[in-house]
C-alpha cells in the first residue's frame, strides 16, 4: 500500500507498505520520500538506520491499537533521540494503513498503487519546486526540539 503521513516534522513522508497476505502482517515498509531533518528524523531511511523495520511482523492486535505508538507515549516502538514527531507520525500512520486493509483487503491494493504512480508521474513538476524550497529552508532554518 502507498501511504502518505501528512504529520511529519517537516511535511508529508511518502512510504509503502508490504502485507503477508497469509496472515496480514506487515512483510516491510519503506520510506520513498520526505523532507525531514538531516542526522535527526531521517532515520526513517532504511539507509541510515534500522528503526524502519520494527514494523516487520507487526499487525493488527500485535501489539493491540492503542500500543501503535512510540515509546514515549506509552507504545511499543522506539522513537529517535531529539526527533520524536517524525517516528510518531509514521507509526500512527502505519497502523491506519493496516486499519485499511483489515477493513478493505488486499483488492484495493492494486488501485491505490495506480493512483499512487499516477502521483508520482506528477512529481517533476513537484520536483521542479524542490530548489525554492530548499533555498527558503536554509534561509530560516526549523526551529530547535522535538522531530
Amino acid at each position: 500500500y502507498p501511504a502518505t503521513a501528512r504529520d511529519g516534522y517537516s511535511g508529508d513522508i511518502d512510504y509503502i507498505v508490504g502485507i503477508n497476505l497469509a496472515d496480514n502482517s506487515i512483510a516491510g515498509v519503506r520510506v520513498l520520500g520526505h523532507r525531514e531533518t538531516p542526522g535527526l528524523g531521517d532515520d526513517i531511511e532504511v539507509r541510515k538506520s534500522n528503526w524502519i523495520k520494527s514494523f516487520n511482523g507487526k499487525r493488527l492486535g500485535r501489539p493491540e491499537l492503542a500500543r501503535w505508538t512510540v515509546k514515549k507515549d506509552g507504545g511499543v516502538f522506539d522513537g529517535f533521540t531529539g526527533a520524536t514527531i517524525t517516528p510518531r507520525a509514521l507509526v500512527t500512520s502505519v497502523a491506519r494503513v493496516l486499519q485499511y486493509h483489515a477493513q478493505h483487503g488486499a483488492g484495493h491494493a492494486q488501485a491505490l498503487l495506480d493512483q499512487h504512480r499516477a502521483r508520482q508521474a506528477q512529481a517533476p513538476a513537484r520536483q521542479a519546486e524542490t530548489p525554492a524550497r530548499q533555498a527558503s529552508a536554509s534561509a530560516s532554518p526549523p526551529p530547535a526540539g522535538n522531530h
